[in-house]
């Protein structure tokens, strides 16, 4: 475990961006309704808004360009083509609560979702913070529990990911392998994989205890966001320490 960056001045809550094949995403400090898009060239343009965008947070983009953006604020997840049209694509929005999985996931009540992330299959995951779950809406479009029970917890590691409490999930990433990576207020990452939930990094601690830790007995305080980049290299945003780990 390594800090790739630290920065000791808070940045605005959700400046956060997606990037495919040289063009990124990244939400307006001053208005998180406000979506603009940066090409490869560093052009600015404003490429989305939206008179239903609540309080826009985590962004994520497909194999088709299109982005999916959590908010948080009307408890939805948009679907923004490269065309920059909208619709929902999980949630009801301004409707906020849990109905149950199985179901078309637009009709699906959401409870603050936080982050989103897309698996090589098409397959679109996000964290359900207030409901205390990982949920997967399936390229039918039908909406699914990948982990937390409901309850806010930190137990169930080794066991069914199903039946595991997670506590406020904030971060996901999903790996080219599949497997499932959430960061939530118990401050630890855990992984699922086929199934099954572990303890991937985090003491469980707030505190930064420094680097060069094994991930499992380094503190963190606050893991808002996660990526993997190409090579699978693994980055933990650690919000209150205003750093970017690196599992390597």
């Amino acid at each position: 475990m390594s800090t790739l960056s630290q920065n000791r001045n808070e940045g605005p809550s959700g400046e956060l961006s997606s990037e495919e094949l040289g063009v990124q995403f990244a939400l307006q400090q001053q208005d998180l309704r406000v979506i603009r898009k940066i090409d490869a060239s560093g052009n600015v343009s404003t490429f989305a808004t939206n008179a239903n965008f609540g309080y826009l947070l985590e962004m994520a983009t497909d194999t088709a360009n299109n982005l999916y953006v959590a908010d948080n604020g009307t408890c939805v997840v948009w679907k923004i083509t490269p065309a920059a049209v909208v619709s929902v694509v999980a949630g009801v929005v301004n409707v906020c609560g849990y109905n149950g999985d199985g179901i078309a996931a637009t009709t699906a009540q959401l409870n603050g979702p936080y982050s989103v992330a897309v698996d090589t299959a098409g397959n679109l995951f996000l964290a359900d913070n207030g409901n205390n779950r990982i949920r997967e809406v399936n390229t039918s479009g039908i909406i699914s529990t990948v982990t937390g029970d409901g309850n806010c917890g930190n137990s169930g590691d080794g066991g069914l990911a199903t039946s595991a409490e997670i506590c406020s999930p904030y971060g996901l990433a999903v790996a080219r392998s599949g497997k499932i990576y959430l960061s939530d207020s118990n401050n630890r990452v855990r992984q699922i994989n086929g199934g099954t939930i572990t303890a991937y990094a985090g003491a469980g601690s707030i505190y930064f205890n420094g680097d060069g830790l094994w991930p499992l007995l380094t503190g963190f305080d606050e893991t808002i966001a996660l990526a993997l980049d190409s090579t699978s290299t693994f980055y933990v945003l650690d919000d209150i320490e205003h750093r970017v780990r690196k599992i390597h």
